[in-house]
């Protein structure tokens, strides 16, 4: 097994996930995994690729295979609080444990046939984890702006911009950050209040068949030592959009956007 990175990460927004336990908050590999894997199908749209890194069960002609990625947790500096799930509403729809703080995830590859190999697929998740760290988020409410997470490194603007166009990243990525500083517990009030809409914003009915996941995604960024909201989409005009809904329906009060990819 060798090593691909270490990568030092900060929660920005409280992390709603849990394990067995639903009344305990859990930072755990799985979900980290399951948010990769989402990246991973975004920028390469490739199933084989796809398995021959997180691995896949066999399906008739189709053999099974392990994974190759092997990743571990280091969490010692993050701490559970009791956090609202829809903090823009009243009573804030119910709370429950969110996790705040510091953690490092130490990424290997095993069974590479090659050093070719090896170095190839070291490319392709040193990008992965590093796009996901850079736009992606963990646990619950991800897509308005729970569980943002971040670099700890301080990073303009420019800085930030360059390192996306420096990854492999989706074709069709579109991505919109405000223009004013606020706190993050604003950030996650104004993220939280939005609409049902399904070609933009996705919606929640009673049956969980009904559910539909929203293609725009909200996360809160720090650039230059502030707190942004961070639009995207990785289908082409839905940021946009879902944005101008978004505005046009009264929401993302006191927040102006620029495009920066």
């Amino acid at each position: 097994m060798k090593e691909v990175g270490v990568y030092n990460i900060q929660i920005i927004s409280h992390v709603l996930s849990a394990g067995a336990d639903q009344t305990q908050a859990e930072l755990r590999i799985p979900s980290i995994r399951g948010q990769l894997r989402w990246w991973h199908r975004a920028i390469y749209c490739n199933p084989a690729k796809e398995k021959v890194l997180f691995g896949g069960i066999g399906q008739k002609n189709d053999t099974g295979i392990a994974s190759k990625l092997v990743l571990r947790l280091k969490n010692e500096k993050i701490i559970s609080e009791r956090q609202t799930v829809l903090p823009h509403k009243s009573q804030g729809a119910g709370s429950r444990q969110g996790l705040k703080g510091e953690f490092t995830l130490s990424a290997y590859l095993r069974n590479c046939g090659s050093l070719g190999e090896f170095n190839r697929l070291k490319k392709e998740v040193d990008d992965l984890i590093r796009v996901w760290i850079l736009l992606g988020s963990i646990g619950a409410r991800v897509s308005r702006a729970a569980g943002s997470i971040f670099c700890k490194d301080e990073l303009s603007l420019e800085t930030f911009q360059n390192h996306l166009r420096e990854m492999a990243r989706p074709k069709d990525l579109s991505l919109y950050l405000s223009e004013e500083e606020k706190t993050v517990s604003e950030l996650r009030r104004i993220a939280s209040d939005t609409v049902n809409n399904g070609e933009f914003l996705g919606y929640v009915r009673s049956k969980p068949s009904s559910r539909l996941a929203s293609p725009l995604k909200m996360k809160i960024v720090k650039i230059n030592q502030k707190y942004h909201l961070l639009v995207f989409s990785i289908e082409a005009g839905k940021a946009k959009g879902g944005m101008e809904l978004l505005q046009r329906s009264g929401k993302l009060k006191g927040l102006s956007f620029k495009q920066i990819i």
